[in-house]
């Protein structure tokens, strides 16, 4: 489905290679963004939908964070987090926001079917993290102006942050623990689509470069991987 690119810096097209596309970020561990929890911003009556709809799905009131990379950076993303959803001991993180940004393709143009939003889990105790991860996600959309699909990776995305994991880049997908994120939303008029953001090795991207990313998925599932664990060994 997707291939492999080199490093992706703003301005600059990827290269591909193969049958998946890596955009490799140029972060580190001193990136991490600003939180201030129901902190100070303007919401769009389309941001109130997106958080309305996340409260239906999750069955509960989610905590929310406003990210920055500096306090007065005028780009912020919310960040909803829920305990025990959608299963005991793990916490469940979702952008707000990052449909508010257009997506563009790689030729420069603006994709007109759909914007975006992230949606994670993470162990507790993992969270925190994830959560980094899932603004640079964010970053990557806003600021970056990436073309953020399903079959995807981004490169070092969560070790970045957690610099010990085994699984430190992430797969974009459509979700697939979250009943009512799977197809596309219309809120105030936006169409919005949630990707799922799941921690992957460098060995899984190669198998799925050299397979398909379908058949990386297919492997997730006869394996049964622990996918919100971001501390979890490869698969291959």
């Amino acid at each position: 489905m997707t291939g492999v690119a080199e490093t992706v810096y703003p301005g600059n097209r990827p290269r591909t290679i193969g049958s998946g596309k890596i955009f490799r970020f140029p972060l580190d561990k001193e990136a991490k963004c600003n939180q201030q929890e129901n902190g100070t911003m303007d919401v769009s009556s389309c941001e109130k939908a997106i958080a309305k709809h996340l409260e239906d799905v999750f069955g509960q009131r989610p905590k929310i964070f406003i990210h920055r990379e500096t306090k007065d950076d005028p780009f912020f993303i919310g960040i909803t987090r829920v305990a025990d959803y959608p299963a005991s001991g793990m916490v469940t993180m979702s952008t707000i926001g990052t449909s508010s940004y257009p997506l563009f393709q790689d030729d420069g143009a603006e994709y007109p079917d759909t914007r975006v939003e992230f949606i994670a889990s993470a162990q507790a105790g993992q969270d925190a993290d994830m959560e980094q991860a899932l603004f640079r996600a964010a970053v990557f959309v806003g600021k970056i102006k990436g073309f953020a699909r399903p079959g995807i990776f981004l490169h070092n995305l969560i070790g970045q942050f957690r610099n010990s994991t085994h699984v430190p880049h992430a797969f974009l997908t459509t979700p697939f623990a979250y009943d009512g994120l799977e197809d596309m939303k219309v809120f105030s008029g936006q169409r919005v689509s949630w990707l799922q953001v799941l921690p992957v090795s460098e060995e899984e991207i190669s198998y799925a470069q050299e397979n398909s990313t379908d058949v990386l998925e297919d492997l997730f599932e006869r394996e049964d991987i622990e996918w919100e664990n971001i501390d979890r060994l490869s698969a291959v």
